[in-house]
């Protein structure tokens, strides 16, 4: 998924999982009327492949720049990897490729090298960077906006929040493959504990998440349910 975020004349894109995507964004911003001039930023939720491969590309075409949380500044700015799901934890990203029709790499992505977002990526982005974003405090330029640091499903996943709109941007913290659930891919699942007590303390009426359709209605996130490894999917002990 890719986001647009627009407070008045500026625009921000979250999230760029592909150079394919850059089409379907100039028609999307064409359609509410935003100038490509008007993109100024680029915000990534965390440095996974599926939602970073397509920012270089993106920062030029809009001569726009990245803003990255904290944990990853500091590993594009050290070429550090993030942490990833140790040992056999990346088999529980199948189950949800194949819940989103079993999609393969476009070419484009893969003439780039698969430089960005994999354990071994140094993410040689080449645009221009953003002061970092922090957890808890505004996002600079939207107005209502804050930076939540959310780890687990990655080290260095951030989600956005509008308290006042109850607008939750999500990234990977929180997906709908099936209806709305918490994520079963982590890199530290007592840090993601942690990260969905904090999400369900904040006011979210509308919820995006990186993977799926949005996801809506008062306290939403009090009913997300987890899916086990083969689909089975359960909420508030019932499982489905």
């Amino acid at each position: 998924m890719v986001y647009v975020m627009v407070c008045g004349p500026r625009a921000a894109l979250v999230d760029v999982g592909s150079t394919d995507d850059l089409p379907l964004v100039s028609r999307g911003l064409e359609w509410l009327g935003i100038e490509r001039r008007q993109v100024d930023t680029v915000i990534a939720t965390h440095l996974h492949f599926d939602h970073v491969m397509g920012i270089d590309c993106a920062t030029a075409a809009y001569g726009a720049q990245l803003a990255l949380g904290e944990v990853s500044r500091a590993a594009v700015e050290s070429g550090t990897p993030i942490r990833w799901p140790r040992r056999l934890g990346p088999l529980r990203a199948i189950p949800g490729w194949v819940m989103q029709g079993a999609p393969v790499m476009p070419k484009a992505d893969r003439q780039r090298g698969l430089a960005f977002g994999f354990p071994w990526s140094r993410n040689p982005f080449t645009c221009r960077l953003a002061p970092t974003l922090v957890h808890e405090q505004a996002l600079p330029g939207f107005e209502g906006w804050s930076v939540l640091a959310t780890p687990g499903h990655s080290s260095d996943s951030i989600c956005l929040h509008h308290a006042e709109a109850g607008i939750l941007v999500a990234g990977d913290s929180v997906r709908n493959f099936r209806g709305g659930e918490w994520n079963g891919l982590t890199d530290d699942a007592g840090q993601y504990e942690q990260t969905k007590r904090l999400l369900q303390s904040l006011h979210v009426r509308v919820a995006c998440p990186g993977h799926g359709p949005v996801l809506t209605g008062e306290g939403l996130l009090s009913g997300l349910a987890t899916i086990g490894f083969w689909g089975r999917r359960a909420v508030r002990g019932q499982t489905t």
